[in-house]
């Protein structure tokens, strides 16, 4: 619905049950194709989610959630880039307006009633070999990488830490390089 002209690429997915709730997907990309070019979005090499089960009974706990090398890519067209495209046709801001309110509506309950269910645990995220790409008009291109990003005890009730390690290359469009 909100990418309609993205293609979605899924690996196993695997659910587990016991002590702690957790899922395992592997290979996720979404991607789109414009003029024969195909464009990748984002892909996750890995992505696991555990939940405890006290965390779900007692609304506290810690959710843990790993992504192994998740990549960004923009592109740009000639007119627009890779995200836009993706999302199809715009509509017009009056059936924006009319379609916010009715999701509003619909969701503010069921929003406030998940931060309830998980409103005191708290949540250690960790991404490894983060990638983001982009590559302009005009030519020029760069990457940023992070090797690790960990953020530990994420939460609405006390501050949060977190570390990061990355690495950034630009090539410019006269093909002169910065690292």
């Amino acid at each position: 619905k909100v990418f309609p002209k993205a293609d979605v690429t899924l690996g196993n997915v695997d659910i587990g049950w016991g002590l702690n709730f957790k899922i395992n997907i592997e290979k996720l990309a979404l991607s789109t194709t414009k003029n024969n070019q195909h464009v990748e979005m984002m892909s996750v090499e890995q992505l696991v989610v555990k939940v405890p089960f006290w965390a779900i009974l007692t609304g506290s706990g810690v959710i843990e959630i790993k992504l192994d090398a998740p990549a960004m890519n923009y592109h740009e067209f000639a007119e627009g880039n890779n995200w836009s495209y993706a999302m199809g046709e715009q509509k017009k801001e009056e059936e924006k307006k009319s379609e916010d309110k009715k999701v509003d509506a619909a969701s503010s309950t069921s929003s406030n009633s998940a931060l309830g269910l998980f409103g005191s645990s708290k949540i250690n995220l960790k991404l490894s070999d983060v990638a983001v790409k982009y590559s302009l008009r005009d030519n020029s291109k760069g990457e940023i990488k992070v090797s690790k990003f960990l953020i530990k005890g994420l939460n609405f009730e006390t501050t949060t830490a977190f570390e990061i390690a990355s690495t950034a290359n630009f090539v410019m469009k006269d093909n002169s390089k910065v690292s």
